[in-house]
């Protein structure tokens, strides 16, 4: 099944990414969900692509808002300052919105943007106790040179979803992870989308409405 995410909601000058008009867009055009980025600061979860200044936080949509359509799209959740510090604290207040808002977890791709692996274990071992096994974990991947080092990790912690920058993504690449759903990131142009789909991806994340 081919899912489309769109990149920050779905953007254009009347929709800024990030912001619920972009969500809105989403849903309006028939996306299957949204990726967006997170923050976590002042025990919230704001949706913003950048780190804010302390002024701007309450202006800022949070997750509990862009849980708006509830299980009518999924969710690519990616994380931006998720640290030792305060991972623990982001996982559980994820558990709390999910559960106000009763959202299906199988809506949910938990994909935070960690490119330490030994880090990243520590997170999705806290996910998947906080959450159970079915949590869809996000490995990520958008250098080469940490390919050896994620092939490994998905296939010690069990991992079946790996985020690739789509410019990395080829035959080879996809014949590797067999049986690993990959999120390819971020699309523009449709000629892409076909080539990555003859070659068996089935999760995008697009700037544009592409064309099945």
């Amino acid at each position: 099944m081919i899912k489309i995410f769109a990149h920050r909601g779905f953007v254009s000058n009347k929709s800024p990414e990030n912001s619920i008009a972009a969500l809105d867009e989403a849903y309006n055009n028939k996306f299957d969900g949204v990726e967006f980025d997170l923050w976590f600061l002042e025990n919230k979860i704001i949706i913003v692509h950048d780190k804010p200044n302390k002024k701007d936080i309450l202006k800022l949509p949070t997750l509990d808002n862009f849980f708006k359509y509830k299980n009518q799209l999924d969710y690519w959740l990616d994380f931006k300052n998720m640290n030792q510090q305060n991972y623990i604290a982001i996982i559980l207040k994820l558990k709390e919105e999910i559960n106000k808002n009763n959202i299906d977890l199988d809506k949910i791709y938990f994909a935070p943007y960690i490119n330490d692996y030994n880090f990243a274990q520590q997170v999705f071992d806290k996910a998947r106790n906080v959450f159970g096994k079915n949590i869809k974990i996000v490995a990520l991947l958008d250098n080469v040179a940490q390919y050896k080092d994620v092939k490994q990790f998905i296939k010690n912690n069990k991992i079946y979803y790996i985020s690739i920058d789509h410019q990395l993504i080829n035959q080879k690449l996809v014949n590797e992870l067999e049986g690993i759903e990959i999120l390819s990131w971020t699309i523009i142009d449709n000629k892409k989308y076909d080539d990555l789909r003859k070659i068996g991806i089935n999760y995008f994340c697009s700037d544009i409405l592409l064309q099945n």
